[in-house]
């Protein structure tokens, strides 16, 4: 992902005036009241700091205006040096989900709220004595901080992004240089813990999901974490149409706790990849057998390849076994781990599976990361003690894993409300979560006896949770702070 294009309120106040925008924000409010079929925007969710601070996300899909957009904006009435009220506006194309710009919501919000009250004036004139239309009027013709130059209004004080600087965009390739397993693993094992333990100390409502017309989604995760003191939100755009371009790509934007201000843009594509691939070597050491050495995986895409540097940096893994339904992408995945770091070429060996059958045979250690709507793996090919991380399948009519695998195993979900919401490895399999990995971690006597009677096969059901997305980017914000 590039370097996001980043328009400034000063940018915004150059390039619009009021004469084209009240016509836009009249027919948005037409839209919204009588096209409800034409648009798609859930209530704002608020994520809640431990210092009355709020993070709000209003996303939005609109027909009519071809804008699929996300506004985040921090409230933190407390602030002395910053204004209470900040934040951004994400705008991505609803053809394919792709970034395109960023906007100052300080800028944004302001003029669509003064259009909006001049539509309103200019519609109720027939009662224009009336508290409203003067209330409205007044609003548009005595804004803080401008003044009327002829038809245009125009501005003499700065901004908040003019005033403290544009905040950093974290490219994919930055954050892998910043980043290590040995770093992240602790981390998530901790955001894990207090998802599942001390719900006191973190906010994160259910990742909210905008429908872009029949193309494409958007999804806001939004979360607050005191022990990580990470407050941020990941906003994900799932296209699965996409031929030139990825299917899920976002950013992760992470603020600052304290008060509100935006300090950094990360790519969301590598912060989603590391933090599950940590999760699932968080699940392996709490659930595999300590002496686990062949590693399968099933699938050959990024998160494949990450599953295998986390693993690896726990466990001494000697044989990697890799199947896909694509042999080109298999072979290119075998030659990618033999360059990759945490291949050992004296003790390592990796085996291209012409069959998901053949490369579980013998494993200890399970991944399977594909995107099939289809079971690829079935309990009688897994060896008795073995352990599964279900990745790839995250919706409900979705499956990785065929219903003997989650009848006969101990079934842990990083969460159960999303695994009972969203997973079809456990919806259609009507599949009984036993644990969440969290409370595994905790309190691991709790489960031993429910544990012993499933027989040896564990397997962690992944979703993916806010709290890890807003754990990973603090700490890559730290490392890159401490450079």
């Amino acid at each position: 992902m590039s370097n996001p294009v980043f328009i400034t309120g000063p940018e915004i106040k150059a390039l619009l005036t009021y004469e084209d925008l009240i016509p836009v924000v009249e027919r948005s409010l037409v839209t919204y009241s009588n096209w409800k079929s034409q648009f798609h925007q859930p209530l704002r969710e608020k994520v809640f700091t431990s210092n009355n601070g709020i993070l709000a996300t209003m996303p939005c899909y609109n027909a009519p205006d071809a804008a699929l957009a996300c506004k985040l904006v921090t409230v933190f009435p407390g602030n002395n040096d910053l204004p209470s009220h900040q934040g951004i506006v994400t705008l991505f194309d609803p053809n394919n989900g792709s970034l395109q710009a960023l906007l100052d919501a300080e800028e944004i919000t302001c003029i669509r709220t003064a259009a909006a009250s001049a539509v309103a004036s200019r519609r109720l004139l027939c009662i224009k004595r009336s508290a409203f239309a003067k209330a409205a009027h007044q609003r548009v013709m005595s804004l803080p901080r401008r003044h009327i130059k002829g038809k245009k209004i125009t501005v003499t004080m700065a901004t908040t992004q003019q005033q403290h600087g544009t905040p950093p965009f974290i490219s994919g390739q930055e954050i892998k240089g910043l980043l290590s397993y040995e770093d992240l693993i602790p981390t998530v094992e901790r955001s894990l813990i207090t998802y599942s333990t001390k719900k006191s100390e973190f906010c994160q409502p259910m990742r909210t999901k905008v429908d872009s017309g029949s193309t494409g989604l958007l999804l806001t995760m939004p979360c607050y974490s005191a022990p990580d003191s990470a407050l941020a939100c990941k906003l994900v755009t799932v296209f699965p149409g996409n031929t030139d371009l990825s299917s899920h790509q976002g950013i992760v934007t992470l603020f600052d706790p304290n008060n509100g201000s935006l300090q950094a843009l990360l790519d969301a594509e590598e912060i989603t990849c590391i933090r599950t691939a940590a999760a699932s070597a968080v699940a392996s050491r709490h659930l595999a057998h300590p002496q686990s050495r062949t590693l399968a995986l099933l699938g050959s895409g990024a998160q494949a390849f990450s599953h295998f540097e986390a693993i690896a940096t726990l466990f001494a893994i000697e044989c990697i076994r890799v199947h896909s339904r694509n042999p080109e992408r298999r072979a290119a995945l075998v030659e990618k781990i033999m360059l990759s770091a945490k291949f050992k070429p004296d003790v390592m060996k990796v085996e291209d599976c012409e069959s998901a059958k053949a490369a579980v045979d013998q494993a200890d250690i399970v991944c399977t990361v594909t995107s099939s709507r289809d079971p690829v793996l079935r309990a009688d090919w897994l060896p008795r003690l073995c352990h599964v991380n279900a990745v790839g399948a995250c919706r409900p009519d979705q499956r990785e894993l065929d219903e003997s695998v989650t009848s006969a195993a101990f079934l842990v979900a990083d969460s159960r409300e999303s695994a009972s919401s969203e997973s079809g490895d456990v919806i259609v399999n009507k599949a009984t979560v036993h644990a969440e990995l969290g409370e595994l971690i905790a309190h691991p006597e709790r489960f031993r006896e429910a544990r012993a009677s499933r027989g040896g096969l564990t397997v962690f059901k992944s979703l993916g949770l806010g709290i890890e997305d807003a754990a990973t980017a603090r700490l890559v914000w730290d490392l890159r702070m401490k450079e």
